[in-house]
């Protein structure tokens, strides 16, 4: 049993022809997980560490730069026989042979985000191994080295036509080896205050998840949430031409509440991947997202292949994998602690 939004996905990788290998580590062994099933591991635990996007079984594109404190849970052949609480709808059920994903909603991992405390670390590593950084630490290194090369050669004498191409030659190849001086100097003085304006950032997140813990509110859940709506939102709901997405951070985190509900906005810096023209094309993006949190207690389902619960609108009793109520058409995402209202 899958989600709707899989379903879709699976549906629009097969009909564009794509395979996406994500490749998964542990620590210590590497394993991959294909849309197309053509070798999918016995993963129990791992983190993103790069994907493979094929069409016609021909590679086309290979991206790196996850996020290593995204760590993913899969249910495996070792919970057989155990009580299960899916960490996204919270359904409480027992593990049958076979299961490969909670068989109430279809979540097939849990996912745990580590501590943001490396959260500036992980920023400034970002904006440092971005193509425009890059491009502006060489034209600075360009700018001085030739300038250090002008100086000195038109020091104390006429400067002619031959210092000129002398300037240029001793110019670039001071250009060279300087570069990685610059591209170092640069990444600590010209990216100091964003580090400082993250890093405080980062100080309130952890506070406010500090605060909701408290509460028994836990981020886990939360963060698988996420991702749950997330794909419903690029799968379902999204452009046709985007067939993968990846979270590559999460911050500056607001909690709004009023008498009857909590809400919790955040920014979430995405890298959505279209397939257009025969390409597979990349564009990383900040998306604001407002979730509002479900305040129903969990459901504990009873043992079998069927699940049902009652409609909270009209009474009716329906399949809890059911994206809504077939006689009312009440979406049914209500189990889930918190849902996605808007995203921008």
């Amino acid at each position: 049993m899958s989600l709707i939004s899989e379903r879709n996905h699976e549906s629009k990788l097969k009909e564009k022809k794509i395979n996406i290998k994500t490749i998964y580590s542990d620590g210590t062994n590497k394993y991959e997980k294909n849309t197309d099933e053509s070798k999918n591991d016995n993963l129990s635990r791992g983190v993103i560490v790069e994907k493979d996007y094929f069409v016609n079984n021909k590679i086309i594109k290979k991206l790196y730069g996850f996020d290593p404190r995204i760590e993913y849970t899969f249910i495996n052949s070792q919970a057989i026989g155990t009580e299960y609480d899916c960490p996204n709808c919270r359904m409480i059920t027992k593990i049958t042979e076979g299961t490969e994903r909670c068989p109430c909603c279809g979540s097939f991992f849990n996912l745990d985000y580590k501590n943001k405390d490396q959260g500036s670390k992980g920023t400034y590593d970002l904006v440092v191994h971005d193509k425009k950084y890059i491009i502006i630490t060489l034209l600075i290194d360009l700018t001085v080295s030739f300038l250090l090369s002008y100086l000195y050669f038109s020091h104390g004498r006429t400067y002619n036509v031959y210092d000129l191409g002398k300037t240029f030659v001793v110019g670039l190849g001071l250009a060279l080896v300087l570069f990685f001086f610059f591209y170092i100097i640069d990444g600590l003085i010209v990216l100091l205050p964003i580090r400082l304006k993250k890093e405080k950032i980062n100080q309130n997140d952890i506070k406010l998840w500090k605060d909701l813990d408290d509460r028994k509110i836990l981020y886990n859940t939360f963060y698988n949430n996420l991702h749950y709506e997330l794909d419903k939102h690029y799968y379902v709901d999204s452009n046709n031409s985007i067939i993968d997405y990846d979270v590559i951070d999460y911050y500056n985190f607001k909690l709004v509440e009023d008498a009857s509900n909590l809400y919790l906005k955040l920014d979430c810096l995405i890298r959505e991947v279209k397939y257009e023209n025969k390409r597979v094309e990349t564009k990383t993006i900040v998306r604001k997202l407002v979730f509002k949190r479900n305040n129903k207690p969990s459901i504990h389902t009873d043992d079998g292949d069927i699940h049902t619960i009652n409609c909270h609108n009209c009474g009716a009793s329906i399949d809890v994998t059911s994206e809504k109520c077939v006689y009312c058409d009440t979406p049914n995402n209500y189990n889930q602690e918190w849902y996605l209202t808007k995203i921008s």
